[in-house]
């Protein structure tokens, strides 16, 4: 997975912003082989607009700050085994590139923000998705690097049967951590206290 999606970064224009040495690919266990449910998620390791911390409220967190070969990770991108690799192949395409089109244009570590309440999808999931197929299609349509993409073309037995076992990395996610406590203070200087 981490070769096709560093063949879209570096040979498909719409993903160039993508530094595949900066993201991990990491799998998750699906709980049971139902086709409904999560395939697939990207978690971006910053805040908005790629800040490292984030007031709430009265206090100040940081996501905790994740290393992997001496490369600080801006996002991790999971996919649910079996459930993934069981979709048909355009929608295991669709998936990577739904995933892949999260990431922030300014690859600063959060996501891609659309206006309004629904900045993650738009308004319309339906609407994102097409996209993201069109953009699977258009890659497909210009990769010199077609075979890239043949494991989506199979399914999770068929994967296993034809290498064996499928591997991946089991990541943890960073925790928000705490930096400071604030304690409000009033225009003239002095601390308040609620009893």
């Amino acid at each position: 997975m981490l070769r096709l999606i560093d063949d879209i970064a570096q040979h498909f224009p719409p993903f160039s912003h993508v530094r595949s040495e900066s993201l991990l690919v990491g799998m998750s266990q699906a709980r049971c082989a139902h086709r409904r449910g999560l395939y697939a998620k990207v978690v971006p390791l910053r805040f908005e607009n790629g800040h490292r911390f984030q007031e709430k409220g009265l206090k100040l967190y940081e996501i905790e700050p994740l290393w992997y070969q001496r490369q600080e990770v801006l996002y991790l991108i999971y996919f649910v085994l079996p459930r993934f690799q069981n979709l048909s192949f355009e929608e295991k395409l669709t998936t990577v590139f739904h995933e892949l089109y999260h990431i922030s244009p300014k690859f600063n570590g959060d996501i891609r923000r659309f206006p309004g309440a629904r900045f993650a999808h738009t308004c319309s999931k339906k609407g994102f998705d097409a996209t993201a197929l069109k953009l699977g299609r258009e890659y497909l349509k210009r990769t010199a690097n077609s075979h890239l993409t043949d494991f989506l073309k199979m399914r999770f037995k068929e994967l296993e049967r034809q290498y064996g076992q499928v591997v991946g990395k089991k990541i943890l996610l960073p925790k928000l951590k705490l930096v400071k406590s604030k304690v409000p203070i009033e225009p003239n200087g002095q601390m308040v206290f609620a009893f």
